[in-house]
């Protein structure tokens, strides 16, 4: 039990301890704050607890935003909150009581929100002041931000692997799972972090460095067209256990499993990475 999955399309807050069947998981989905069919947190909640019946002995319980029931967290073993900021709803003032219950209680918290994730307004990256704009000026010196992402990424594993107290429960194996935006980074990171991610499942929607036009992009990467771009990475991923979804040509990582069956991605990931 004691695996955890870095998910960086959803925060996962979980990591517990070795439980006796069945195990209660608590899924807070946030209320929707766009448009009709876009940010489904909650939807997603609920297939995530259907999944969680079909395939194991768990109970499960979904609930819109913070839960306001006093007894919501009793026997709960792991938490699963989709949010924008889940460190930010977790450690809130006025869910910080009940956050520091759990923590006590030992189940461990981990919130993958990664650098400058959080930033509506994040539309160009920073750069180094100078009499010209030139892009060696600031990558010359500097990581961009996708690597940045990629570096927080590694951090956290490193951290799950690194041996603690006998307080805390040793973790295993750690697996990986990116989608949207973040897949690439988990592409990335999945490639340069060899066998300390067990299995990584991502989701690319077929992105490409050589398609952005700006230096300032967020999700640009020096050298990450030039070097066979995203499907390089994913060659060099697939060294491990990978699992993608988003490619028009699998054939070119042929060791890695392939989203095929026109199922729902997440759903799809979940099923693969808990084999």
């Amino acid at each position: 039990m004691n695996r955890p999955v870095i998910s960086l399309g959803i925060t996962l807050l979980a990591f517990v301890h070795a439980l006796a069947a069945p195990v209660k998981v608590l899924l807070i989905g946030q209320p929707p704050d766009h448009g009709y069919r876009s940010h489904t947190y909650l939807p997603d909640c609920e297939l995530i607890a259907k999944w969680l019946k079909q395939n194991g002995d768990f109970e499960t319980a979904v609930a819109r935003g913070w839960p306001t029931e006093p007894h919501a967290f009793e026997g709960v073993a792991a938490v699963v909150l989709h949010d924008k900021l889940g460190g930010d709803v977790f450690f809130a003032p006025a869910h910080a009581a009940q956050a520091q219950a759990l923590i006590d209680r030992g189940i461990g918290v981990l919130t993958a929100d990664l650098f400058l994730q959080d930033d509506k307004k994040l539309k160009q990256t920073r750069v180094v002041a100078g009499p010209r704009e030139v892009p060696a000026y600031t990558f010359g010196y500097n990581h961009a931000l996708f690597a940045q992402r990629v570096h927080d990424v590694m951090t956290i594993t490193s951290y799950l692997l690194s041996k603690r107290d006998a307080t805390q429960p040793a973790v295993k194996k750690v697996s990986l799972a990116g989608f949207g935006q973040m897949g690439p980074v988990a592409v990335a990171a999945r490639a340069v972090t060899g066998g300390a991610i067990a299995k990584a499942a991502v989701e690319t929607k077929g992105f490409r460095f050589g398609q952005l036009l700006d230096y300032r992009d967020p999700m640009f990467l020096p050298g990450g067209a030039k070097y066979l771009d995203v499907p390089g990475l994913l060659c060099l991923a697939s060294a491990q256990p990978l699992w993608v979804a988003g490619e028009p040509d699998a054939t070119l990582f042929p060791t890695a499993s392939p989203h095929v069956d026109g199922t729902d991605a997440k759903t799809a990931a979940a099923t693969w990475l808990l084999k």
